[in-house]
């Protein structure tokens, strides 16, 4: 204020001293006025954000309780005597599954691959699965089971009609239309000492069957329950491998054998070399190439 005095008094006229003071009063008293508005309203506001996380908070609450089952089971029994007896209910929940994950273990390129078999089990049924025993099986309930039929296939010919040209359309040319085919296609969707010595392994005709001996407890999110299925040993053959027009780096192939005994599905892979977690891959059983790729000591791919 003081430097700006002019500004505030005129642009040929100075303020006096009594005159600069009574302003900087005004300008104190009404900068202390809108502070303490200020200040008033920051804590009106943080009231209100407060409240408005309590209500959120509670909100969440009630909406979990949508997702717990309110339905009841039904059943007609028919029995010769009065009795009392235990049921046992079975029932498919669409919102439950699982997908396999796989850890990759190559000491060193004297030894074979170590290959654990897991599962990421999950379910959102809105209630806890506590301390129950797993069965995982590669069967898909929600899979067609009709045979597909392929329809039959009718072939035609065009048979142009001839029309008497005038003398107008005389330098005119028809042309004939190509075979038409008709065709309808149908597409089939294709689509102890360790954990893994209290697991099962049930090979059917269609599916296999893991069944886990241990507890588990699944609970109802979106986080996964990781789950031991199996460990297995795959004899390998170490080699060397560098293509310097393409890349400078050299590389270590371990190829593999015995995998396609292992009902393996496709699914993500962590890659340890030498004790050392080097990065991810991705296990497809159906692709025919049995390799494992480093580079020098890393594994740049996977099968």
């Amino acid at each position: 204020m003081l430097l700006s005095n002019q500004k505030i008094g005129g642009t040929n006229q100075n303020l006096t001293v009594a005159e600069l003071k009574a302003m900087a009063d005004f300008y104190r008293s009404r900068l202390g006025d809108i502070v303490t508005s200020r200040m008033k309203q920051d804590e009106r506001i943080k009231k209100l954000n407060e409240n408005i996380i309590r209500l959120n908070a509670q909100i969440n609450n009630q909406n979990e309780l949508y997702s717990h089952n309110t339905s009841e089971i039904v059943v007609s029994v028919s029995a010769e005597a009065a009795t009392s007896v235990e049921l046992e209910v079975n029932y498919v929940v669409a919102n439950a599954g699982w997908y396999p994950i796989y850890d990759l273990r190559a000491a060193n390129t004297k030894n074979p691959v170590q290959l654990s078999y897991k599962a990421n089990v999950f379910q959102s049924t809105g209630e806890e699965w506590k301390n129950v025993k797993l069965k995982l099986s590669t069967a898909n309930p929600n899979q067609s089971g009709l045979k597909p039929e392929l329809a039959s296939w009718f072939l035609d010919f065009y048979q142009p009609i001839s029309y008497a040209l005038s003398e107008k359309a005389a330098g005119m040319t028809s042309r004939s239309a190509p075979m038409m085919a008709k065709e309808d296609l149908l597409e089939s969707e294709v689509d102890a000492q360790s954990v893994a010595d209290y697991v099962t392994t049930i090979q059917t005709t269609l599916n296999t069957e893991f069944e886990i001996s241990l507890p588990y407890t699944v609970s109802s999110a979106a986080k996964p329950t990781l789950v031991d299925i199996r460990s297995y040993e795959m004899k390998s053959d170490y080699v060397y491998s560098v293509a310097p027009k393409l890349d400078t780096d050299a590389f270590l192939i371990a190829k593999a054998t015995g995998w396609e005994d292992f009902n393996l599905l496709p699914g993500e892979a962590n890659i340890f070399f030498e004790g050392t977690f080097v990065g991810k891959s991705y296990i497809d059983p159906n692709n025919i190439k049995t390799h494992f790729l480093y580079r020098w000591g890393a594994i740049k791919e996977l099968w």
